[in-house]
């Protein structure tokens, strides 16, 4: 099983935050148009601390379950409210291999998701 980095924190760059706000974005608002054209997507991943993914995506999403289980979960969640995503945001403290091992950490996976987002760090 893969291991997340759980002492070092994310920088995105600014290939990182072009790649993720012009291109990802791009290829989810034409498969959400050709496939889902009447409701938002659903996510499950990797976010980070930051959400800058959900951020990014966020018109085009509507439940998003966000996994963590290292410390920077209570700051995911920290600025889950602060971004005012606590109608739409999820998280899951639990490693990811497990979750998806499991189907299931403290609540339920909403299957199905049409964004899954395993953007390992570490």
């Amino acid at each position: 099983m893969s291991k997340r980095a759980a002492s070092h924190t994310f920088t995105s760059s600014d290939a990182k935050d072009y790649i993720r706000s012009q291109i990802d974005r791009n290829i989810l608002k034409n498969f959400k148009q050709t496939y889902f054209p009447d409701q938002k997507l659903s996510y499950l991943g990797l976010p980070g601390a930051e959400l800058l993914d959900i951020l990014s995506w966020r018109e085009l999403l509507g439940y998003c379950t966000a996994v963590e289980n290292t410390e920077v979960a209570d700051e995911l969640e920290l600025n889950v409210l602060k971004k005012h995503l606590e109608s739409i945001v999820h998280l899951e403290r639990i490693n990811i291999d497990e979750l998806m091992l499991k189907g299931s950490g403290r609540g339920k996976l909403h299957w199905p998701y049409q964004v899954v987002n395993l953007d390992y760090y570490g």
